[in-house]
């Protein structure tokens, strides 16, 4: 009996789960006419760390705005520099990934030189994380669909 509500409870959260996930993208999409562009252009710059302070070499660095992407990615140093930026009075989201690492996300406005330092988590310290949570793990492994989409989003 007690199989059968967690089993329910499971299902019914993953379906609002998804609903959030389906619905929140379109709600904070803005329309290119309500963010006019001032005509100058702002950089994105800082650096890409691990928890330890280490620099992070070739993390890729997106940042979103009206429809369109512009990238960098981090040096040895882990200094990466986003250039030619429109300046306009709206939030843009910025992003840092990396296999083998967490992504990272901030929601920033952007201007002439805004800095912006990611510290981004491994995966091998996730999995050491979810190690001191064995019933989630193996709760997990029985929906193999979910399992799979976990590990999937772990590498993002």
């Amino acid at each position: 009996m007690q199989k059968n509500i967690f089993r329910k409870g499971l299902v019914a959260g993953i379906i609002v789960i998804f609903l959030i996930i389906s619905i929140a993208p379109s709600t904070a999409k803005l329309d290119k006419e309500m963010c006019p562009s001032t005509g100058f252009s702002g950089n994105l710059l800082g650096y890409v760390n691990d928890t330890s302070g280490k620099p992070i070499k070739g993390a890729i660095i997106r940042v979103f705005y009206h429809d369109t992407w512009k990238k960098d990615y981090s040096d040895e140093n882990g200094f990466y520099n986003v250039t030619r930026i429109p300046i306009c009075f709206c939030i843009k989201e910025a992003y840092c990934s990396k296999i083998g690492y967490k992504t990272e996300h901030v929601s920033l406005a952007i201007v002439e030189n805004t800095v912006h330092n990611f510290i981004l988590t491994s995966t091998e310290e996730i999995h050491k994380d979810c190690n001191g949570f064995p019933i989630f793990l193996s709760l997990l492994k029985k929906f193999p669909v979910l399992y799979h989409i976990f590990q999937r989003l772990e590498l993002q």
